[in-house]
């Protein structure tokens, strides 16, 4: 029998309906490059919790009945900025740097990817997580706060 994976994929970004369509077209033929067999591919959007930032991706089917916070019961709930992507594959057994790769060439989040990496390198078992808040953020630099390029991009993303 194949073995079987799941590779978690992180985008941060929404994207048009016909870029996710060309998205799902494009990773069975990325996985055929590897010698791997598509399965199924999963996506969840996010909510988010306007009180406590916390957001809830699993595979909860009725998202959209979700109507509180599970972590602090809050009402006031929107959508995220992006979504996680379940993508089930078979074939091979895969070596944790192999899906990290995999994950990375599929177009995840690169910093979630190096992280794993590191963590491969230096022996922690559970090497790939999907995160579902921020706990920190690097707070952009002063001479940053006021450049205009980052203004303007901030606005476009309802941010500033």
């Amino acid at each position: 029998m194949p073995y079987k994976s799941v590779l978690l994929i992180d985008f941060d970004i929404k994207l048009p309906r016909d870029w996710m369509k060309a998205y799902k077209e494009i990773v069975p033929i990325i996985l055929k490059h590897f010698k791997l067999e598509f399965k199924e591919m999963l996506i969840h959007k996010s909510k988010i919790c306007r009180d406590c930032g916390r957001s809830r991706t699993d595979f909860d089917k009725n998202l959209k009945n979700y109507k509180k916070c599970i972590f602090c019961n809050s009402k006031r709930l929107k959508y995220g900025r992006g979504f996680h992507c379940f993508i089930k594959v078979s074939g091979r057994k895969l070596t944790p740097k192999e899906i990290v790769r995999l994950q990375f060439l599929l177009l995840s989040d690169c910093h979630k990817e190096i992280l794993g990496l590191k963590k491969i390198e230096k022996g922690f078992p559970y090497f790939n997580k999907l995160f579902s808040f921020v706990i920190f953020r690097k707070p952009p630099k002063s001479k940053c706060i006021d450049c205009k390029i980052r203004q303007n991009v901030m606005k476009m993303m309802g941010k500033f």
